[in-house]
């Protein structure tokens, strides 16, 4: 559960026929919220293409002679990112999987200091936080039975 404080929001983002589902993970800082979304709608003509793409990679890995199709699957999924950098410290990354999973990640650098013999040692970390998943939205009234 997010902490008031922490000033991390679960965006509510629809773009095109896409929206993000942040509904298993902790949020973003509301500060980045407009320029993700324009991430977004600047990635939104390239999804299509890009599942494909990575679609046809997992094909030919399977259709070598080396590797069965279960085998292939577990030693390499191929995976296409596009990515947007925001800040000199953070970037936004969109992941297309194979079987059509767009996965939304935010990765970040945090500089740590630590106190030692000979005195303060620092460097920079980065972390990586799974945001969400764009997923295809349902046409209006797909739901309903005709």
């Amino acid at each position: 559960m997010l902490k008031p404080s922490s000033g991390l929001v679960k965006p509510e983002i629809i773009v095109g026929d896409y929206e993000l589902d942040t509904g298993h993970y902790k949020g973003i800082p509301a500060a980045e919220v407009s320029e993700l979304k324009a991430f977004l709608k600047d990635a939104v003509p390239y999804l299509p293409g890009a599942v494909q793409a990575a679609k046809l990679l997992q094909r030919r890995l399977e259709g070598t002679k080396r590797l069965k199709r279960e085998e292939a699957a577990e030693v390499f999924t191929p995976t296409i990112q596009l990515t947007r950098f925001f800040l000199d410290d953070v970037q936004y990354h969109l992941r297309f999987t194979w079987d059509g999973i767009i996965f939304l990640d935010r990765d970040y650098s945090v500089d740590v200091a630590a106190q030692e013999a000979g005195g303060l040692n620092s460097s920079v970390v980065r972390l990586y936080q799974p945001v969400g998943e764009l997923r295809r939205r349902k046409p209006e009234g797909a739901d309903k039975d005709e």
